[in-house]
């Protein structure tokens, strides 16, 4: 049974309107056009420097994986972290890598979402003291720790020597 043209008559502009017209429209109103949604608008290609920023954390030794995913993490320091950003993350004591993306940050808090995760070798004390490092006193920068080979100051402002070789036993991936 063929399909029967039902004619009405829009009443906007007097003209006879068919069902097949009526299909097309709807048609071409439910589908995005083939054009556009095969390229990408010039807006939205851009420069990465002006859309993303990447940051280094360093928090303090002992942070887990765990703890800087919880958003109040990040609380002190989230409004500074645009929306996208990439964040490497390297606890002092240099036992794990991580490099995160920014989903949401506002004034108080921050959900990142992990994109890589490398536990680290510890390195031992035995391994960066001694011969390549030193502890040593300089009137005004307190006790210090230097590295031999070239003789950088990576540490200083140490009331003793106890406390810089601490710090250089804490602080052993950064130092090497």
């Amino acid at each position: 049974m063929a399909q029967a043209k039902t004619k009405q008559k829009d009443l906007a502009t007097d003209e006879e309107i068919t069902q097949e017209d009526v299909e097309t429209e709807e048609a071409s109103e439910t589908k995005p056009s083939p054009a556009r949604a095969l390229s990408l608008s010039a807006v939205d290609f851009q420069m990465k420097e002006t859309v993303i920023a990447e940051f280094c954390a360093k928090p303090p030794p002992g942070i887990t994986r765990e703890q800087v995913l919880e958003p109040n993490y990040w609380r002190h320091v989230a409004a500074q972290m645009p929306l996208m950003s990439i964040i490497h993350i390297i606890p002092k004591d240099g036992s794990w890598y991580g490099r995160y993306l920014v989903r949401y940050a506002d004034k108080l808090m921050a959900r990142i979402v992990e994109l890589e995760w490398k536990k680290l070798p510890v390195i031992t004390p035995d391994e960066v003291a001694g011969k390549l490092f030193g502890v040593d006193y300089m009137m005004g920068e307190g006790f210090r720790v230097i590295r031999h080979a070239d003789g950088v100051v990576l540490s200083k402002n140490h009331n003793s020597a106890v406390d810089a070789e601490d710090w250089l036993n804490n602080h052993s991936r950064a130092a090497a």
